[in-house]
């Protein structure tokens, strides 16, 4: 949960200081926990993103974002 809240508190910051809500947040972490308990099947990559206004609601905006990362 906490790269969950980490992505929507960046999102939060960005629409503030860029005054907008027109705002796409990707995160892309390692989670070491799951390397260092041994358990190599898992996957230690997780990405999470939050949308924000026409990144959100607008398809085709959405969609080239996406194939761009």
């Amino acid at each position: 949960q906490l790269q969950e809240r980490l992505t929507a508190q960046i999102s939060d910051s960005l629409t503030s200081i860029l005054q907008t809500e027109d705002v796409a947040v990707v995160l892309k972490a390692t989670h070491f926990c799951v390397l260092a308990k041994g358990l190599e099947d898992l996957p230690t990559e997780m990405e999470t993103h939050v949308l924000k206004g026409r990144f959100k609601d607008d398809p085709s905006i959405k969609s080239d974002f996406f194939s761009r990362l």
